[in-house]
């Protein structure tokens, strides 16, 4: 048995940058994805669909609240620091909003958000998911998805070409 090449090593290296580049790529077909590289991001969208049931109550501690909460905060125009104890879903649907592009449907979910020491907000709030979305998957990693997949495949040619 002959010992292998670096040339071999080369087409090893790149083949598995490349494909740790595709599986970013297509995060949105493979979850466990997102669990490895954006963890928050995984737990907070496993809350949100949770909260899609109408008596849905997300409380302290419970896997996602710290983050769903970190995010209802951008909702409330207010410079008080408030500490959130429970989200309860009352209800869910569509409206139609107006935009500056014209009248959109826009889904929501109407919750009673409850703090320590004041009384509860309700409130519709419009497009948590997309909030949620933009929060987590900023991550470096997820922006150099496709860097990371032409990596690969350079590493690849490189080792074709030895």
């Amino acid at each position: 048995m002959r010992p292998l090449k670096i040339k071999h090593y080369l087409g090893i290296a790149g083949a598995l940058v490349t494909t740790i580049g595709w599986l970013l790529s297509n995060a949105d077909h493979y979850p466990f994805v997102y669990r490895i590289v954006v963890p928050t991001y995984s737990t907070s969208i496993s809350a949100f669909t949770k909260m899609q049931d109408v008596d849905f109550v997300l409380k302290d501690g419970d896997d996602g609240f710290r983050e769903i909460s970190e995010i209802l905060k951008a909702y409330f125009e207010e410079t008080i620091s408030r500490e959130t104890t429970q989200i309860k879903t009352l209800n869910r649907g569509i409206d139609e909003l107006e935009t500056p592009l014209g009248p959109e449907w826009n889904q929501y979910l109407e919750l009673e958000v409850s703090f320590s020491n004041e009384p509860p907000l309700t409130g519709k709030f419009y497009g948590l998911e997309s909030k949620i979305q933009e929060a987590f998957l900023t991550s470096k990693a997820l922006s150099w998805r496709n860097c990371i997949f032409g990596a690969g495949i350079a590493i690849s040619l490189i080792a074709v070409f030895i």
